[in-house]
């Protein structure tokens, strides 16, 4: 069987892949958007019709993220990556998909409210309606810093959490079904709850947040108190490349080892004679209690942010496995 680590770095490559389609889409799809009627408050229909064109487009792609996610979790059972289980259909995969199509809808409404704001400030200082149309068509083609480059980074990060959720609940489901026979929706979202969940790093430029998190297992309730990725939570925020998989599947012989020092550099494969200085405590177990977690995460981050050395180890540490 393949290396775990690569079986989780495949899916990063595909989630990537996936990412930058629905960039193209969205841009795709705004060019052909009538702006005046997008701006207009009180064309409701049309901002309704928009986001839900979007939302087609993203939702699309949220399907094939849930099942690359299942497949990975079938690669790392060892077996084929085929599942009776469909795609774009899950208890955890529903949530994800109702919160990201919710953000969709809220900033296509946003941008129109900045369209309106625009097009009526532009007039208001004398410039015709012809010319602030004008203005704000060049300002889409360019993806520019008036009105839609907020716009477009507000869809990539959209994309960039919605994508690595669906495959985490594809991971997650999948793997719960397999062990505990789960079937229905309700069973799979309580053997979900109850299973260790082992918090994979992807160390491909990890923030000081999520490192000392590598290897960490707890049930899926304790992550959602703790932070589960791309929530907010960590400096990455919705840029998060970090895993939760299921203990029981990855397994605690198969998972990749935390990196430490060595005589040579870091296991992981840097340069050989790198030294690197461990942050005081990184590779220690956490606490039992959420508190006692919590004060060893904001010590680690303290000395993260008050020591350069410490600082370049995190950078060499999340760099190591990419």
């Amino acid at each position: 069987m393949a290396d775990p680590s690569e079986i989780l770095h495949d899916l990063i490559d595909q989630l990537e892949e996936l990412k930058a389609q629905g960039s193209e889409r969205a841009r795709d799809l705004f060019a052909r958007v009538d702006l005046l009627r997008l701006a207009d408050p009180r064309d409701v229909a049309y901002d309704r019709e928009i986001a839900t064109a979007l939302a087609n487009e993203i939702d699309a792609l949220l399907t094939e993220a849930h099942a690359a996610g299942i497949g990975t979790s079938r690669r790392l059972i060892g077996e084929a990556a085929t599942s009776a289980r469909a795609p774009g259909s899950g208890p955890l995969f529903e949530a994800e998909r109702s919160v990201v199509l919710g953000r969709v809808e809220q900033e296509v409404v946003a941008l129109g409210d900045r369209l309106d704001r625009f097009l009526s400030d532009a007039m208001a200082q004398g410039m015709s309606p012809e010319a602030a149309l004008g203005a704000l068509e060049a300002d889409l083609e360019a993806m520019g810093p008036r009105i839609f480059g907020d716009f477009g980074r507000a869809v990539d990060a959209t994309l960039d959490g919605g994508m690595g959720s669906s495959a985490q609940a594809g991971e997650i489901e999948e793997a719960v079904a397999e062990i505990e026979g789960a079937t229905t929706d309700a069973e799979i979202t309580e053997a979900a709850d109850r299973s260790l969940l082992i918090w994979v790093a992807a160390l491909l430029n990890t923030c000081p947040d999520c490192l000392p998190r590598h290897g960490q297992a707890r049930t899926m309730a304790e992550w959602r108190l703790d932070g589960l990725p791309r929530t907010g939570w960590s400096v990455c925020t919705v840029h998060c490349m970090c895993q939760l998989q299921a203990g029981e599947v990855l397994g605690r012989g198969e998972l990749m080892a935390p990196l430490r020092r060595t005589k040579n550099g870091l296991v992981a494969g840097t340069a050989r004679g790198l030294t690197v200085r461990v942050p005081t405590g990184l590779m220690r177990a956490e606490g039992a209690t959420l508190e006692t977690r919590r004060r060893r995460a904001a010590e680690l981050r303290a000395e993260h942010d008050r020591s350069i050395e410490a600082r370049r180890a995190y950078r060499a540490l999340g760099r190591a496995g990419g």
